[in-house]
């Protein structure tokens, strides 16, 4: 698929979580994954039609986005994206969680377009530090039951 902001392609990246048992007869934490595809020029993630959510609800923070130049930011917010899937136009929106945070929607498929610094925007306002380390070591050392 192509990049809906420049030249690039999109790569598919599998994010490996781990996701700690609710239920008092499972024990430690389950291995889960998330496939997402992410621009390998400008660092841009596109989620499928539901992967946002799940990204979110899981809180994982483990994209690697690292920020590109802000003069490229200002032109990309600027752009009209065709949608990779159904290389329509996209509709700008607020983010789920963040009504400042601007993302590119698809209306036709429902994916969801975030430019490097947005992803690392979103992931601040959906998880604080603490418990990104209460994740973390959780992950770690899971609980044992009896």
């Amino acid at each position: 698929m192509n990049c809906p902001k420049c030249i690039g392609k999109l790569n598919k990246v599998e994010i490996k979580f781990h996701e700690i048992a609710d239920m008092p007869r499972q024990k430690g934490a389950m291995v889960t994954s998330l496939e997402i595809d992410q621009c390998f020029v400008c660092n841009g993630v596109w989620f499928d039609a539901g992967e946002l959510e799940k990204y979110l609800e899981k809180k994982i923070t483990i994209v690697d986005a690292p920020t590109i130049d802000f003069g490229l930011i200002d032109e990309f917010d600027k752009k009209i994206s065709k949608c990779p899937r159904c290389e329509i136009d996209m509709v700008k929106k607020p983010a789920p969680i963040a009504k400042n945070i601007t993302i590119d929607f698809c209306e036709k498929c429902h994916g969801v377009w975030l430019d490097s610094t947005e992803i690392d925007r979103i992931e601040v306002k959906n998880i604080s530090f603490r418990e990104k380390i209460s994740l973390m070591l959780k992950s770690l050392f899971p609980a044992k039951s009896d």
